[in-house]
């Protein structure tokens, strides 16, 4: 049985790079590293470089009919409410399989992993969150027992990432009086959000831009090229590229400007496929329905609802989504390239799911009112709703809102310590060495080699 530090799950020729760089700086850290491929492509590339490459596919056939049994089988064992549920987010990608199809390849990806287990030896799988089939399954598998599934995460300070060992990004933020050093650096982070206004995402490009067809165009030559079935649907994933085209068109008659000196509460969209809705608050995946509550029910007379989508995925959005949202009493859907920092700073508060606005309007020490599970609740200065029959008390309660300007700056150093320095996609050796670093000290933290080599093995098979 082979032993592996770390096993690193690469899913597409857009990561390659990336997760190969972060594979080398943990070899030269002294560690064991193997390679999980989802493409031919991939996997040839790396096998020309790497001993330990293996294939997802190597295997049976990805999308063999399964039986009911065999489906029940694996939601048991992995506690899943059914597998449905856990394809459901891969199968809001625009380029996804049919849920049908969903379902024989997570039974396969399962049997995979399971296979992998009996065979080799793993301390931690190094994965980034998604909805990925491979990225889900190696995380039910280590909720039962499995090896550490270490998540890179995005976190909203510059140059650094999260490390978490949970699907759902929560992390322990620990406790403690600050010193006086750490308290002056924790305002100087707030200080710096409030004074540069930072955007933490690239506005789209336009539809019909050729970066949007180059994906597709490189897909289909490899499928061609190597003769193989490919994860991906190709009619939808250019269909998906002409509806960009469209879209631009028919969603810019629907955008407004905020007007000035208007009360307002600002709501910021997720893209309607993000990972922070489809598996971390997957109760409001439909955000219209939230939208039409807060503006129908609990907007004062004379006051807005101004919604903006994501600034990086405005094409991503239907146009009958969009359409939809600008036809709600009380709701101005506000051009995506309004800085959300003006927005932040002219509301009243700020009505968060899981978004980045929330933190950056705890900077400007504004009111934000949580109804999902981000890092900054429950921390004592948001307002924080489990049920939305409470929305509207928390939003009566903003208006005498006073921030708690200890506590505050308590949790901008405990989250920035919690982070660990990285630069997601950047593939130079300093950062990758520094990703690496961070690896091994959360991989120590969460006990990852501590385990027995027998341990994964046996507890799979088990069921847990």
């Amino acid at each position: 049985m082979s032993h592996f530090d770390f096993v690193i799950p690469i899913l597409n020729p857009d990561e390659l790079a990336f997760c190969e760089s972060i594979g080398h700086a943990l070899h030269r850290q002294g560690f064991s590293v193997a390679f999980i491929t989802s493409m031919a492509r991939n996997h040839r590339d790396l096998s020309a470089r790497w001993q330990h490459v293996y294939d997802l596919y190597a295997f049976g056939d990805r999308y063999r009919a399964v039986t009911h049994d065999e489906i029940r089988e694996i939601e048991q064992k992995y506690g899943l409410v059914s597998l449905e549920d856990h394809v459901f987010p891969e199968h809001t990608y625009s380029w996804s399989r049919s849920p049908r199809l969903l379902r024989r390849r997570a039974v396969h990806t399962f049997r995979f992993v399971e296979r992998f287990l009996s065979e080799h030896s793993v301390a931690a799988f190094v994965n980034f969150s998604g909805g990925e089939l491979l990225r889900r399954s190696i995380a039910r598998v280590a909720e039962r027992g499995g090896p550490t599934n270490l998540f890179v995460d995005f976190a909203p300070f510059l140059g650094r990432i999260a490390i978490a060992n949970t699907e759902d990004g929560a992390l322990d933020l620990g406790s403690g009086e600050l010193t006086p050093e750490q308290r002056a650096f924790a305002s100087s982070l707030i200080a710096d959000i409030c004074r540069t206004k930072r955007a933490f995402v690239p506005i789209s490009p336009l539809g019909i831009g050729r970066s949007n067809f180059a994906h597709a165009a490189r897909v289909v030559a490899a499928t061609f090229r190597e003769g193989r079935q490919t994860d991906v649907s190709l009619p939808k994933l250019f269909g998906e590229r002409m509806l960009r085209v469209a879209r631009r068109a028919r969603t810019r008659r629907h955008y407004e400007k905020p007007m000035a000196g208007e009360d307002h509460y600002f709501f910021p969209l997720h893209l309607i496929n993000d990972s922070v809705l489809t598996i971390r608050a997957p109760q409001f995946q439909r955000q219209e329905f939230l939208v039409e509550y807060i503006a129908e029910r609990l907007l004062a007379d004379g006051m807005k609802l101004y919604v903006k989508p994501h600034l990086g995925a405005r094409d991503s959005y239907p146009a009958s989504f969009i359409a939809r949202l600008a036809r709600i009493n009380r709701v101005r859907v506000i051009e995506p390239t309004v800085n959300a920092h003006e927005l932040i700073l002219s509301c009243r508060a700020v009505i968060v799911i899981n978004s980045t606005v929330g933190f950056e309007a705890l900077a400007h020490k504004k009111p934000v009112i949580v109804v999902g599970r981000p890092v900054y609740r429950g921390h004592g200065i948001t307002y924080d709703v489990d049920n939305l029959a409470d929305l509207a008390r928390a939003i009566v309660a903003t208006r005498s809102h006073v921030m708690d300007g200890e506590k505050l700056t308590q949790f901008f150093h405990r989250y920035y310590a919690r982070t660990s320095p990285g630069i997601y996609s950047d593939a130079s050796a300093a950062n990758a060495d520094a990703i690496a670093t961070g690896l091994v000290t959360w991989a120590n933290k969460y006990g990852a080699f501590k385990r027995a080599p027998s341990t994964t093995a046996a507890s799979i098979a088990r069921g847990g």
